[in-house]
């Protein structure tokens, strides 16, 4: 059966992108960088309509009242999807004290089971990474070489980053960094205020997304307010092609026409 739209792959600058295909467009999807987003907007006309995915933090939580079995099954389906190269998953794992050993024990059981290998071998959940191993990683599993508990070896040959726990007892300003591989960055927390502190900051809030909550209804009654809550799961569970998907980050995902910019929750077909 054919497919019901005729597919045009083009690879071009954004100067010609924008000369050439984007002035004949009634409707423009960006999945990509903020600042290419903000380019792009610049060269559109009044009656175009531009549609923007970016990326988010994406907090991972897990309560003082959490299924920690589910947390850990729902943690690496969630940062080992697409072996951490997806937009969606967490950056950054927020586990309460009271449950923080418990956590981080079956985390590690968990991952020392987890196949590392070629896209072509049976069972391989973490590949080779299809992005290059960018600076920032480098510098930031070098920089927390002390705290990583589990994982930490990269083979720059094969693109392969072992599936590594790093673990702080704060709230570093690095976790804003978008990680695509599967890095799990763990920070011990005792009060709910710590984590929407840091969710309240600029860096954090204009890339409000999707979070994930387990074991406390009501910090994800107060996230669902900036970001799109799963409760009790991973994302990915939730997450319905027919319904509006996102969070109200502006860095996250929004919709423009005609000089205003809004963001929310989209969904192409509505938009």
């Amino acid at each position: 059966r054919s497919f019901p739209l005729n597919i045009d792959l083009q690879y071009r600058s954004h100067r010609s992108f924008s000369r050439d295909t984007l002035s004949r467009a009634d409707v423009a999807i960006h999945t990509g960088s903020y600042d290419n987003a903000l380019w792009l907007e610049e060269h559109l006309n009044p009656d175009q309509l531009f549609i923007f995915y970016g990326s988010g933090v994406n907090p991972f939580i897990v309560g003082r009242h959490a299924d920690i079995t589910k947390a850990v099954r729902s943690s690496l389906e969630n940062r080992l999807f697409n072996s951490g190269q997806d937009c969606y998953c967490s950056n950054i794992f927020f586990v309460h004290e009271n449950v923080f050993d418990r956590y981080l024990d079956e985390l590690g059981k968990q991952l020392s089971r987890v196949v590392v290998g070629d896209r072509t071998e049976p069972g391989a959940i973490v590949n080779p990474l299809y992005y290059n191993l960018e600076d920032d990683l480098l510098d930031f599993i070098g920089s927390h070489s002390s705290q990583i508990v589990c994982g930490g070896r990269i083979d720059f040959s094969r693109k392969f980053v072992e599936p590594t726990v790093v673990v702080n007892g704060s709230n570093d300003p690095i976790a804003n960094i978008e990680f695509f591989a599967p890095v799990f960055y763990i920070i011990k927390y005792s009060k709910p205020e710590e984590i929407l502190t840091f969710l309240n900051q600029p860096v954090a809030s204009q890339h409000s997304l999707v979070a994930n909550v387990f074991g406390d209804e009501n910090l994800a009654d107060k996230l669902s307010q900036n970001h799109m809550v799963a409760r009790d799961c991973n994302i990915l569970d939730i997450e319905d092609g027919n319904l509006p998907f996102g969070g109200y980050g502006i860095r996250a995902n929004h919709v423009y026409r005609a000089g205003s910019r809004i963001a929310r929750p989209l969904l192409v077909s509505k938009e």
